[in-house]
């Protein structure tokens, strides 16, 4: 399953700036895993001061696009495409490591995975590429869904 980058927007609760996820190119309900991706581009202007002289994307806002792509994969593994009036917030961020900084204009591969679930809370793993090639941060996190 696809998502294009106009039914993202309809799906996340967030929305420009602090929308992360661009388009959905894989979900697999089987393996609960999902594949999205997010380019930020150099105009944004978090670059402007994080690291003005070589800008890099900053690692909080890495996690909060793997904590939307999360928010995607139950929305999409659920019985419906829909919020519902719900709300999905990261309750826990846990063994996050950064391997390689991911610069403006770069493309971040998201893949997240659900371990396991104890309502309201759900256990996520994920890894950030930049196109498939380089690993720029993995970790675990935890989302509760309200």
């Amino acid at each position: 399953m696809e998502l294009n980058n106009k039914k993202v927007k309809e799906l996340l609760p967030q929305k420009e700036p602090f929308r992360f996820v661009d388009y959905v190119d894989d979900v697999d309900k089987n393996n609960k895993t999902i594949q999205c991706n997010y380019t930020f581009k150099s105009d944004n202007p978090i670059f402007l001061g994080h690291f003005p002289q070589e800008p890099i994307v900053p690692g909080v806002l890495l996690i909060e696009a793997m904590a939307q792509s999360a928010i995607l994969l139950m929305l999409c593994i659920g019985n419906e495409i829909s919020l519902d009036g719900e709300k999905y917030l990261l309750s826990k961020v846990e063994e996050v490591r950064f391997n390689k900084p991911l610069f403006p204009n770069q493309k971040a591969n998201i893949i997240s995975k659900t371990e396991r679930s104890i309502p309201p809370f759900y256990f996520f793993s994920s890894k950030v590429y930049n196109g498939f090639e380089d690993k720029i941060l993995e970790g675990k996190f935890i989302v509760f869904k309200k």
